[in-house]
């Protein structure tokens, strides 16, 4: 009874498969170019996110198409050493070789949503500047300068952070984010630092 139960549910299950293959990205267009990428408050930080995401998904990728022909090997030395066996020794091969089917099948449908986000965020690429490394670093103190005041003004309003994510939506990659009515100046204002304290921070200034 269980078997024959077992059998209905993995058969329902099968028949899924396309809308599984068809909606197996884990991160849809939208939340990558908002929510990924679309968190940062400039260009340059923007740039670096996609960098680091398909460098992470590049060695990914290469890890999967591994683990796809090892699993391809096993299979041709399985069905190899199928010929020279029989009855329960032969059933034993012809489950691993299921296994191994299976196995494949299961990074297909993985690999068919990561190759998506790899394509949308390379796409996204070609929308943001390129950035040398000193181009960057000379845009960390605007970076800063935005973020901080943002993140401190939002969490005033919103301890949920449901703003911050609203704000996120408004965002779009090669922009800088829409600025919010408190500056830094403003924050350090608020805490009460000496005409010293600024100058050491400001460099004198």
């Amino acid at each position: 009874m269980q078997s024959i139960e077992l059998k209905t549910r993995q058969e329902n299950l099968r028949s899924l498969l396309d809308e599984m293959q068809e909606l197996s990205q884990s991160r849809s267009n939208y939340a990558l170019r908002h929510f990924v990428v679309g968190q940062h408050d400039l260009p340059g930080r923007q740039r670096q996110q996609v960098i680091v995401e398909l460098q992470g998904m590049m060695f990914e990728l290469a890890n999967q198409a591994d683990e796809l022909r090892l699993a391809e090997l096993d299979i041709e030395e399985l069905q190899a050493g199928l010929e020279s066996k029989t009855g329960i020794d032969a059933e034993r091969i012809k489950i691993k070789i299921g296994q191994k089917e299976r196995q494949i099948e299961q990074i297909n449908i993985r690999l068919t949503g990561q190759l998506r986000e790899c394509d949308t965020l390379y796409a996204m690429l070609q929308e943001l500047p390129k950035y040398t490394k000193e181009q960057f670093e000379a845009e960390e103190p605007a970076y800063w300068g935005v973020r901080l005041p943002r993140q401190f003004a939002l969490s005033q309003r919103d301890v949920g952070g449901n703003l911050t994510a609203i704000l996120e939506m408004f965002t779009e990659p090669g922009k800088e984010k829409p600025s919010v009515a408190l500056s830094l100046d403003n924050l350090v204002a608020l805490m009460g630092l000496s005409e010293e304290s600024i100058k050491q921070l400001t460099g004198g200034k």
